[in-house]
């Protein structure tokens, strides 16, 4: 989708907005939606080794304003010395760095493989995006999404564009902050976080 004199031949911030609420669905084709690219999450089978003492995150597309979700969850493939993880989800600026604190959803327990889930009820505002994240206890193996979404080149700089699929920050495991603040790194993958609408 291009309009005649819209930024990089795309669509503007604003008609991109737009367009995402009118979506049907809680996700988003592959594609350019204005500065941003989606690309279909690739699962991996296998988790990667993450610590204590980091907020992970994942970019969640979200189509429709006033989304409910009932559950959120993460899985764990190789326990480690976490017992506990810890879930939220914020609100994204333009550039899909994370930024106000929507919710905390508090604990739940990984000492064991497979799913864990925390009830929730909440309503997500509308997107295109929000940014899940979640911080663990000690060392842990969950499930990892592989190039879940990406940044046009361009739109960051070229040290930091394609590795957004999670911005990570260091802090002490406990309660979120408010603001995320400056991140503290990039990953090219991203715990799985999943999210059921209600």
């Amino acid at each position: 989708m291009t309009m005649p004199g819209s930024p990089r031949g795309g669509l503007s911030r604003s008609q991109v907005d737009t367009t995402i609420a009118r979506l049907a669905g809680p996700t988003l084709a592959p594609g350019i939606y204005g500065d941003i690219q989606m690309a279909y999450p690739a699962s991996a089978s296998a988790g990667i080794a993450l610590v204590t003492g980091t907020i992970y995150t994942m970019l969640l597309p979200v189509a429709q304003a006033g989304q409910a979700v009932d559950r959120v969850s993460i899985s764990v493939v190789t326990i480690g010395t976490a017992t506990l993880a810890r879930l939220a989800a914020y609100a994204v600026g333009a550039d899909l760095i994370p930024t106000t604190l929507i919710e905390d959803y508090g604990e739940v327990d990984v000492s064991t493989t497979g799913d864990k889930e925390i009830t929730v009820a909440r309503t997500l505002p509308a997107g295109p995006f929000v940014c899940m994240a979640v911080q663990f206890n000690g060392g842990i193996s969950p499930h990892v999404y592989n190039g879940f979404s990406q940044s046009v080149y361009g739109w960051t700089s070229p040290s930091i564009a394609f590795k957004r699929t999670s911005v990570t920050k260091t802090q002490a495991y406990g309660v979120f902050p408010a603001s995320f603040g400056v991140p503290g790194g990039y990953l090219a993958t991203c715990p799985r976080i999943s999210v059921r609408g209600a």
